[in-house]
């Protein structure tokens, strides 16, 4: 995968033009990486065993799921994720996305089981409040990839989802989710066409760098979202 790539970027708002000059912005494979599911608070014994080895844990059974809405794989090593205070894990050289496919990173455990591809944080815990935190993806180049923001609905002994539906871009609780059943959480797997509530994009070819429908669908949200984050 190239690496991530500066740009000079234009915007004309309300008549008026800016330049903000070397902004660093995901290249166009990076930009399907998104978080899909997360689990801050698992629920007490083995109904809260996310990680499926036998044992339920407060902070090893948290875990932060990836999808790739791509149809390119993507090298994930170098990359990293933080939460509110400080980087919680950083992936292995080995790391890598296929399109269409999860990529779960447990608090800790001896995972077993999924039909996804895991591994266990580098730092020994995620340490994901339950009451609210950040969660940050950056690739090995410290781009913002995708972040989330939870209060206290990750306090409820369950995941936090993501629908995307081209309507919204929302975070619900696992179990309200009906395909899941009653289900707590899903690492690793969605349900049906709808890969935990992300609809199949069909063929999403990633389009020649830049390109006035990529910038404003990709580019521009995640200028925004940087903006704000440095502010």
């Amino acid at each position: 995968m190239s690496e991530s790539m500066r740009s000079n970027v234009i915007l004309s708002i309300l008549g008026g033009v800016f330049i903000l000059t070397n902004i660093l912005v995901p290249t166009p494979c990076e930009a399907f990486i998104m978080i899909s599911e997360f689990l801050a608070d698992p629920a007490a014994g083995i109904l809260g065993d996310a990680n499926q080895d036998g044992h339920g844990s407060s902070y090893q059974d948290e875990f932060v799921e990836l999808f790739n809405l791509g149809d390119e794989a993507v090298d994930l090593s170098g990359w990293s994720i933080s939460d509110g205070l400080k980087v919680r894990h950083i992936f292995d050289e080995q790391a890598f996305l296929p399109a269409h496919s999860f990529y779960v990173v447990f608090g800790g455990g001896q995972p077993c089981d999924f039909p996804g591809i895991w591994e266990k944080s580098s730092t020994g815990s995620l340490s994901l409040n339950n009451s609210g935190d950040h969660i940050y993806i950056y690739d090995q180049g410290e781009v913002l990839i995708d972040m989330v923001t939870y209060g206290v609905n990750g306090n409820n002994n369950q995941s936090l989802m993501r629908i995307l539906d081209g309507q919204s871009e929302d975070f619900i609780l696992h179990g309200d989710f009906e395909p899941a059943g009653g289900a707590l959480f899903s690492p690793g797997f969605g349900y049906g066409e709808n890969f935990n509530g992300i609809e199949d994009p069909g063929t999403t070819s990633v389009p020649e760098f830049p390109t006035g429908i990529y910038f404003v669908s990709v580019f521009l949200p995640y200028l925004v979202k940087r903006i704000c984050l440095s502010a």
